[in-house]
């Protein structure tokens, strides 16, 4: 996954810090914490993956065997709920 990028048509509202997902196209809604949060709205394919969560542990400063767990459960959520841009080249990402 080189720069992940938020798919443009699913919808995402911030609600009191944590933000809300809608997939209107798979009729699913999701409320994602703060952490998956921080990490949603720096998926805007500016951004890899390593540099979002160097600058996640920096900011919120988890213990070391906290930090690939929450980022691994925030990954592993987007791309089980389909919220990821499709791209044909990345294995990650589900088949259209």
């Amino acid at each position: 996954m080189k720069h992940p990028r938020r798919r443009t048509d699913v919808n995402s509202q911030v609600v009191e810090g944590e933000t809300v997902v809608l997939d209107r196209h798979h009729e699913f809604i999701n409320q994602l914490n703060l952490t998956a949060t921080y990490i949603w709205e720096r998926c805007d394919g500016n951004a890899s993956p390593e540099d979002i969560a160097a600058t996640l542990l920096r900011r919120l400063r988890f213990r070391m065997r906290w930090r690939s767990t929450m980022w691994s459960v925030s990954l592993g959520t987007f791309t089980t709920y389909n919220f990821w841009k499709l791209s044909p080249s990345n294995p990650l990402y589900p088949k259209p």
